[in-house]
C-alpha cells in the first residue's frame, strides 16, 4: 500500500519527477531535433559545394585537355615542313608527332580540295574527306574545330577528330592538319579516379548524346531517348550551357546532381549521388543524439527519484504531525530538523507552532476562569457608575451653552483677517513673477550676446578658411598645368614605343619561326603603347576640366569672402543691442528684489495673526464640541452601563462554553 501511494499520480513525488522530466527533457529534445535538422542541412550544403567544386574542376580539366590537343596541332601546322604540303617531308614529321603523342591514334593532312595527301596510316592517303564538317570548317572558314564523337574503324575506340587549317605565309588556307584523339583516354584520365564509386557520372556531347552514363544502356542515346527522369534530363541540358546543382528523383530515391559545361567542345559533365549517402554521417549523429536522450532520461529519473525522496521525507513527517494536531493531540515529540533550507524551516516552524498552540490553550484556559470571576464583579460596579453619570450630565450641559457663543465671535474675526491675508499673498506672488521674469530676461540676454559673439568668431574662422581654400585652389590650378606638360611627354613616349614595337614586329616576321615569340611580345608592347597614348588623352581631358573648375572655384571663393565680411558686421551690431538689453534688465532686478522682500514680510505678519485667530477658533470649537460630546457621552455611558450588565451575564456563559472547548485538547503531558 505504501509503494502504491508513493507512485500515485496525485503524490508529490510523482509530480516532482514529472516536472523534472518536462523541464530537462523537453528542451533537450527540442535542441536535439533542431541540431539534427540543422546538421542535415549543413551536411547537404557542404556536399553540394563539394560536388559542385568537383564537377567544375573535372570540366575545366577536360576543357584544358581539348584545348591542349588543339594547341599542339596548331603549333605543328605553322611549321615550314607542314606548309610545304610535300608528303615526302610531311610523313616522317607527322609520324614522329604521332609516336610522341599519348592521345592521337592517327594524324593526317588534307589539301585544299579535301584529299588526304599524308596519313600515319598510309592506306588512307588519297581518300576524299571534303564532305567532313571539320574539313569544311577549316577550308572555307579558316577555323579550327572538333568533330562529333566517332568510332575508329581501326581500333574500335571512340575518337574525336581535332582539325586546324594550314595557312601559307600570306595567310591563305592551303590545307588541313588533323588528328584523331582517343576519347577513351579522356574518359580514363578524368572520369575514373577521384570520384566516389557510389556517384553516377554522365557526359553529354555537343550532339546531346550520352557518351558516359551510369546505365550502360543509355550510352549513345540522346537526352530525350535516355530512360531517365525529366528532372535529370533538364539538368543534363543545363550542363551544356551552365554550371549548377539540383535534385532529382529516381526509383523513389532522391539524388543530388552537380553539372558544368566543357565549353571548348560544347559538352556537358554531371556527377550525381544518392542523398541518403550524403546524409550517412548526419544520420549517425542523429542516432547518437537519440541514444543520449534515452540515457539522459534514465539518469534524470534516477537522480530525480533520489533527490525528491530526500526532499519529501521531512514533508511527509510534517504532514503526519499536522494530522495528529488536527485530532487535538499536542503532546507529541518535536520533529527532527535535519537541514537549514526551506524544508528545515518548515519543520522548525511546525515544532514552534505546536509549542505556541500549547501555550495558547493553557493561557485561554486560565483566562476563561478569570473571566468568569470578573464578570460577577463587573455587574456590581456598573450599578454604582449609573448614579454618578446622571450628576455629570447636568453640569456639562451648562458649559456647552457658553462655549457656543465664544465660538461665533472668534470665527467672525478669522474671516475678516483671511481676506487681508489673501490680498497680501497675491502681491507677493505678483512681485515674485516680475522678479523671475527680470532674471530670465537677463539670462537670455547674456546667452544671446554670447551666441552672437560665437557667431562672429565662427565667421572670422570661416573667413580664414576661405582664404586658405582660395590659396589651395590656385595651387591646384598651377599643378594641373604641370600635369598637362607631363602628359605631353607621356604621349610622345607612347608614340615612340608604338613605332619601336612596329619595327620589332617587322624584324620578328623576317626571323620566321625563331622570331614568332618575339613578334607576340612586340604586338603586346604595341597594344600597351596605344593604351598608354589613349589613357594620356583621357587624363588630359580630365585635367583641362579640373583647370576650368578651379577657375570657377576662385571666383566663388571671392564672393564667399565678401558675404562673410557682411555677416561679421551684422553680428557686431547685434552684440551692441544685446548689451543694451542686458544693462536695462540689470537695473530693474534690484528694485524688484526689494519689492518682493517687503511683500513677503507683510504676508508673514498677516499669517501669524491669522494663525493666532485660527487657534482661538479651534480652541473655542473644541470647547463647545467637547462639552457636547461629554454630555452625549454621559448619556451613552448610562446606556452602556446597562449593556455592560447584560454583557457580563453573557460573558459568564461564554466562559463556561470556552472551558468545554479547551477540554477537547490534550496539552498536559
Amino acid at each position: 500500500m505504501v509503494e502504491k501511494k508513493r507512485f500515485s499520480s496525485n503524490s508529490i513525488r510523482t509530480k516532482f519527477i514529472a516536472s523534472f522530466l518536462l523541464v530537462s527533457l523537453i528542451p533537450l529534445l527540442i535542441v536535439s531535433l533542431l541540431v539534427s535538422n540543422l546538421n542535415s542541412k549543413i551536411t547537404i550544403s557542404k556536399e553540394k559545394e563539394s560536388m559542385h567544386g568537383l564537377v567544375l574542376s573535372k570540366a575545366q580539366a577536360m576543357d584544358e585537355w581539348f584545348r591542349t590537343q588543339m594547341a599542339e596541332l596548331q603549333l605543328v601546322a605553322e611549321t615550314e615542313t607542314i606548309k610545304s604540303m610535300d608528303n615526302e617531308r610531311i610523313f616522317p614529321f607527322i609520324s614522329i608527332v604521332n609516336e610522341r603523342s599519348e592521345v592521337f591514334e592517327t594524324n593526317f593532312i588534307v589539301n585544299s580540295k579535301g584529299t588526304v595527301i599524308s596519313h600515319t596510316t598510309p592506306k588512307n592517303i588519297g581518300s576524299d574527306y571534303s564532305d567532313r564538317s571539320y574539313v569544311q570548317a577549316a577550308l572555307t572558314k579558316g577555323e579550327s574545330s572538333y568533330s562529333e564523337v566517332l568510332i575508329s574503324k581501326a581500333t574500335g575506340n571512340r575518337i574525336v577528330v581535332v582539325a586546324t587549317p594550314i595557312k601559307d605565309n600570306g595567310g591563305k588556307v592551303i590545307g588541313v592538319l588533323a588528328g584523331s584523339a582517343n576519347f577513351e583516354a579522356l574518359v580514363d584520365t578524368f572520369l575514373k579516379d577521384g570520384i566516389d564509386k557510389a556517384s553516377g557520372i554522365t557526359l553529354v556531347d555537343a550532339e546531346k548524346r550520352l557518351q558516359v552514363a551510369p546505365n550502360k544502356e543509355d550510352i549513345y542515346s540522346t537526352i530525350d531517348e535516355a530512360s531517365i527522369s525529366s528532372t535529370l534530363k533538364a539538368a543534363l541540358r543545363k550542363s551544356l550551357v551552365e554550371s549548377g546543382i539540383s535534385l532529382f528523383e529516381l526509383s523513389n530515391e532522391n539524388f543530388l546532381i552537380a553539372y558544368a559545361p566543357i565549353q571548348t567542345v560544347g559538352y556537358g559533365l554531371s556527377i550525381s549521388m544518392p542523398e541518403k549517402l550524403a546524409l550517412e554521417e548526419s544520420n549517425a549523429i542523429e542516432k547518437l543524439t537519440y541514444l543520449i536522450i534515452v540515457i539522459s532520461s534514465i539518469l534524470i529519473i534516477a537522480l530525480a527519484y533520489s533527490i525528491i525522496t530526500k526532499l519529501i521525507k521531512p514533508i511527509l513527517a510534517v504532514s503526519e504531525g499536522m494530522k495528529t494536531v488536527a485530532n487535538g493531540d499536542l503532546t507529541s515529540q518535536p520533529l527532527e530538523v535535519k537541514s537549514n533550507d526551506e524544508i528545515g524551516n518548515l519543520t522548525a516552524s511546525f515544532n514552534e507552532m505546536v509549542v505556541n498552540m500549547k501555550e495558547v490553550i493553557k493561557t485561554v484556559a486560565n483566562t476563561a476562569a478569570q473571566v468568569s470571576a470578573s464578570s460577577d464583579e463587573l455587574m456590581a460596579s456598573a450599578e454604582h457608575t449609573n448614579v454618578a453619570t446622571e450628576q455629570v450630565t447636568a453640569s456639562v450641559q451648562e458649559v456647552a451653552g457658553s462655549a457656543e457663543k465664544q465660538t461665533y465671535e472668534v470665527e467672525h474675526n478669522a474671516r475678516a483677517l483671511g481676506e487681508v491675508s489673501n490680498g497680501v499673498n497675491r502681491i507677493v506672488d505678483s512681485s515674485k513673477k516680475v522678479f523671475e521674469l527680470a532674471n530670465h530676461t537677463t539670462t537670455l540676454a547674456e546667452i544671446g550676446g554670447q551666441s552672437v559673439q560665437d557667431t562672429v568668431n565662427q565667421m572670422n574662422s570661416i573667413h580664414s578658411s576661405v582664404n586658405e581654400s582660395n590659396t589651395m585652389i590656385k595651387s591646384l590650378y598651377e599643378r594641373s598645368r604641370e600635369v598637362s606638360s607631363i602628359l605631353d611627354v607621356i604621349t610622345g613616349i607612347a608614340e615612340q614605343t608604338n613605332l619601336l614595337s612596329l619595327n620589332a614586329a617587322i624584324e620578328a616576321a623576317r626571323a620566321g619561326e625563331h622570331g614568332r615569340g618575339f613578334a607576340v611580345v612586340a604586338d603586346e608592347v604595341r597594344k600597351l603603347a596605344e593604351q598608354s597614348q589613349q589613357s594620356a588623352k583621357e587624363i588630359l581631358a580630365i585635367v583641362e576640366g579640373i583647370q576650368k573648375d578651379t577657375e570657377s572655384s576662385v571666383q566663388i571663393m571671392a564672393r564667399v569672402t565678401d558675404d562673410v565680411q557682411v555677416g561679421v558686421k551684422v553680428s557686431n551690431e547685434a552684440i551692441e543691442k544685446f548689451n543694451g538689453i542686458l544693462q536695462s534688465t540689470k537695473e530693474i532686478t534690484p528694485q524688484m528684489e526689494e519689492v518682493s522682500a517687503i511683500a513677503e514680510q507683510m504676508s508673514a505678519a498677516v499669517q501669524q495673526v491669522s494663525a493666532t485667530i485660527n487657534d482661538l477658533s479651534v480652541i473655542a470649537k473644541g470647547n463647545a464640541t467637547t462639552a457636547e460630546e461629554v454630555a452625549a457621552s454621559t448619556e451613552e455611558q448610562m446606556a452602556s452601563m446597562q449593556e455592560i450588565t447584560a454583557s457580563a451575564n453573557t460573558l459568564s456563559s461564554k466562559a463556561e462554553e470556552l472551558n468545554q472547548l479547551i477540554s477537547k485538547f490534550k496539552y498536559k503531558n
